[in-house]
């Protein structure tokens, strides 16, 4: 039987650490995403010449995030995210503001700071505080997640709750497919691959909070069955974890 106290450690933290990157926003078409968003309006004109003198942007940036936890004390309340910054990180990322809706939800977009790529579409964030998390549990709606070079690399739907809902997918930086999940009330099926495209776990992971692992199925790079708990477990983190690591 695969280590199931093992696994569940290692797919709560790859979930977790893997999806803190995922800020994105619909699959739908921006118009919709944009139906019923007060757009923000144009103040520039309206600051004194003075004050717009020390500003370094005039673009509605409300945060900036650091992949790591950073050493800055910004004296912030300590709900804020430890990766929030105050001012920009070189291998970082910004977030802008693009507007809100009727509910007052704020509707958010982040960006590489390097090339000022998207390293998401546009999200949905309820709580205000959200604005300043980089964390998945803070957006709701589809969610879609950039590489530097433009693929996706993460797409899903979360709910309000900040919690996986239907099916998702993880990709590889070459492209291929690394994960796809689906999950339901009861449970998440999911499916892996290794990198180069051979299917490497079939896994039925009870959704009760526990992480058990009800039925699974392992295979190895050139697709032989796998039968050893130990060899199934460190196959099962290497992906995860491969998965991790090409997305930071």
């Amino acid at each position: 039987m695969i280590n199931t106290t093992q696994f569940a450690s290692a797919q709560k933290a790859a979930f977790k650490d893997y999806s803190i990157r995922l800020f994105s926003g619909a699959v739908i078409g921006l118009s919709l995403l944009f139906s019923g968003c007060n757009s923000l309006p144009t103040a520039s004109k309206a600051i004194p010449q003075n004050i717009q003198q020390q500003l370094t942007t005039q673009q509605p940036i409300i945060a900036y995030f650091s992949k790591t936890p950073n050493e800055q004390d910004c004296g912030c309340a300590s709900t804020i995210d430890p990766t929030y910054s105050l001012v920009p990180i070189e291998d970082g990322y910004y977030r802008t503001l693009l507007g809100r809706d009727k509910t007052g939800r704020f509707l958010v977009q982040d960006f590489y700071q390097k090339t000022q790529k998207p390293q998401s579409s546009p999200i949905w964030i309820r709580d205000p505080m959200g604005l300043f998390s980089f964390a998945s549990d803070v957006a709701s709606g589809p969610i879609i997640l950039y590489f530097p070079n433009g693929q996706v690399s993460y797409q899903g739907t979360y709910d309000d709750h900040g919690q996986e809902i239907g099916k998702s997918q993880s990709f590889y930086a070459n492209g291929k497919v690394g994960l796809e999940s689906e999950t339901t009330t009861d449970n998440i099926q999911q499916t892996l691959w290794h990198a180069n495209g051979v299917k490497a776990a079939e896994l039925t992971i009870s959704n009760d909070g526990s992480n058990h692992v009800i039925e699974h199925k392992i295979w190895d790079k050139q697709g032989k069955l796998v039968e050893d708990d130990q060899q199934q477990s460190e196959i099962i983190d290497a992906i995860y974890a491969e998965l991790e690591e090409e997305i930071n």
